[in-house]
């Protein structure tokens, strides 16, 4: 899994399809060449999906390209609005940093191999269970995290949903604005990332899971051939 997966993209390569002797390259260049940052004093309402694209080299690319924008925004900005601005653009660079390495998917999971013998011993069958108990114990935990951040998705979009209000509701070019623009993307981005770790935390579970399951039926047979 990589970015791309987290964030919403454009149909490019099926629209290329559809253009008789157009590449695929030539459409998401033209795609490329014609994007534009929003503006984060006048966000449009499919401000989000503007950075979607099939290959995340190029959605942060058009991330720190906003950012970098964001930035000249705060220039015009003094005293506590500048600090502010400066910390809220800091902590919005460390998210998209964070969705990038969490959009690549989780480590592969490493479990201590256990050979496959024609005969076991108690203390062979001793070991099995203690894995097997091992494994249930970390399916527990990745359970519980699943949890957490579901609802902590669920806090994110409530925060989502009052940044909208409020950054509607204040007036356009001030220092009020811009910072709650930020704070905005910010929360989509959190949100991004939660999401990426949903995943994350899905694909573990299946993994321990499967382990688990092959772990239980080398317990049975090694109950069986018992020595």
């Amino acid at each position: 899994m990589v970015l791309a997966a987290v964030l919403v993209a454009w149909p490019l390569a099926a629209a290329a399809q559809l253009i008789p002797g157009t590449g695929g390259g030539a459409q998401e260049a033209a795609e490329q060449k014609d994007w534009s940052a929003p503006d984060i004093n006048a966000l449009p309402q499919d401000w989000w999906t503007r950075f979607g694209f099939d290959e995340a080299e190029r959605q942060r690319e058009r991330l720190d390209a906003f950012i970098e924008g964001v930035r000249e925004r705060a220039e015009g900005m003094d005293g506590l609005d500048l600090e502010r601005a400066n910390a809220a653009i800091a902590n919005l660079v460390s998210l998209v940093e964070l969705l990038e390495v969490t959009g690549q998917g989780p480590v592969d999971e490493s479990f201590e191999p256990v050979p496959t013998q024609e005969r076991y011993t108690i203390e062979d069958l001793f070991r099995i269970r203690r894995l097997v108990r091992g494994l249930e114990r970390q399916e527990t935990r990745v359970n519980l995290e699943i949890e957490q951040n579901r609802r902590q998705l669920q806090l994110l979009q409530d925060r989502r949903d009052r940044l909208r209000r409020q950054y509607g509701a204040q007036e356009p070019e001030s220092p009020a604005h811009i910072l709650t623009g930020i704070e905005r993307v910010s929360a989509r981005v959190e949100f991004a990332l939660s999401r990426a770790r949903a995943e994350n935390l899905e694909q573990r579970l299946g993994d321990i899971g499967e382990r688990r399951k092959v772990l239980e039926e080398q317990q049975d047979y090694a109950l069986e051939h018992l020595t």
